[in-house]
């Protein structure tokens, strides 16, 4: 990641050196004055101080663990040594609704989110989401952007959280909404780093599967120094109409997409693992199960696939009571977690409470061979 400190003071030069010193001195002659004048030139001086703060990221940590919890999840389903187990817990997510209003929608859990990571010694980030027709109202403008950063600045504030994880899924060229992502995630990452102050990270598509989805990740923004990580969200990669296919085995195929095609720096690449299976050859809709489900429904633990029973047909097209459903496994966390810490920056989950608390844990897998390696992640 890169270190370099940017300063605001870019914004004013020698133009605003001058206007401080005209301020100071023009302040001191109209003290004795009966009108406003002076407070008014007071207040500019305040403004042009705060704003003079420099812009850089916060320290690296090294290999980050990031784990997602559901915003409409108890957090204290979770197991507190999950808690300890990442360096970084992300609350997913607080929304932006019509009318450019960003809000946690159970703000009790995040309370509870950011208290528990603390006393863990991890990080705590506020997530935000919200329908990509939100997303490109509100982007539209700078003076919408900037409305939706304060609340968001102030969200960060108001619960004591340590970074932003955007997670807009998804911008596209075709919508035309790939510049004013980046224009976003620009300013966003700015006011994140006014005095190294907040981290800032981002949920990208995989870039495979998805490739017109990921192409719309400019390329200033990943070499940049706006966002300090990005969570690749490498699954999900199913086919409705084509049996056989691991929705999540695309790990590679997608590192070597970022790092190599699109120049993605190895320590902002973190590897996005699913703790949940879908199916493939048949409709998503009640096949989807979490690696808790998966496992009490009699699948292994070290394998990546298992058959799931059904009480009702399938569907209309498939009569069985049958199908298989596709899952990363511990073997295969193993692997990915190696792959992560030889080619990229960390790992990342989605969602802590669909994992097992017993020796099966997935999060456990992955963090055992972190350590293993020899890698001390630092909180």
């Amino acid at each position: 990641m890169s270190k370099t400190k940017r300063s605001l003071s870019y914004l004013f030069s020698l133009t605003g050196i001058a206007l401080l010193c005209a301020c100071n001195s023009d302040a001191k002659k109209e003290a004795s004055k009966p009108d406003s004048s002076v407070a008014k030139k007071t207040d500019t001086i305040h403004t042009l101080k705060k704003l003079s703060g420099k812009i850089f990221a916060p320290p690296e940590f090294g290999f980050k663990i990031v784990g997602y919890i559901l915003d409409s999840r108890d957090s204290t389903e979770v197991a507190e040594k999950k808690f300890a187990q990442c360096n970084v817990i992300v609350y997913a997510c607080a929304q932006v609704l019509k009318n450019n209003i960003v809000k946690a929608m159970h703000p009790r859990a995040l309370e509870t989110l950011v208290r528990r990571a603390h006393r863990n010694h991890s990080k705590a980030f506020l997530g935000i989401s919200g329908e990509p027709s939100e997303f490109k109202i509100m982007t539209k403008s700078a003076a919408e952007r900037s409305k939706c950063i304060a609340q968001i600045m102030q969200l960060i504030r108001q619960y004591k959280a340590d970074g932003v994880d955007l997670d807009w899924e998804f911008p596209t060229k075709k919508e035309k909404t790939d510049k004013p992502f980046t224009l976003f995630a620009k300013e966003l990452g700015d006011s994140c780093h006014v005095n190294g102050q907040y981290y800032f990270s981002c949920a990208v598509a995989p870039g495979i599967n998805k490739a017109k989805r990921a192409s719309a990740i400019e390329d200033e923004l990943l070499t940049g120094p706006w966002v300090d990580w990005f969570n690749v969200m490498i699954y999900d990669a199913y086919d409705e109409d084509d049996p056989y296919v691991q929705h999540s085995k695309i790990a590679y195929n997608s590192f070597y997409y970022w790092l190599r095609v699109r120049k993605m720096s190895k320590d902002k690449a973190v590897l996005g693992m699913p703790i949940y299976g879908r199916p493939s050859g048949i409709p998503q809709g009640g096949h989807v199960l979490t690696f808790k489900t998966i496992l009490k429904e009699g699948g292994n633990a070290y394998s990546d696939s298992a058959i799931i029973k059904t009480k009702k047909p399938v569907s209309i097209k498939d009569t069985s009571h049958h199908y298989t459903i596709y899952y990363d496994g511990i073997k295969t966390v193993k692997r990915k977690t190696i792959g992560a810490m030889r080619f990229g920056g960390g790992i990342m989950f989605w969602e802590l409470g669909q994992d097992v608390n017993n020796k099966y844990s997935l999060i456990t897998a992955a963090v055992n061979t972190a350590a293993n390696k020899k890698y001390k992640s630092k909180h």
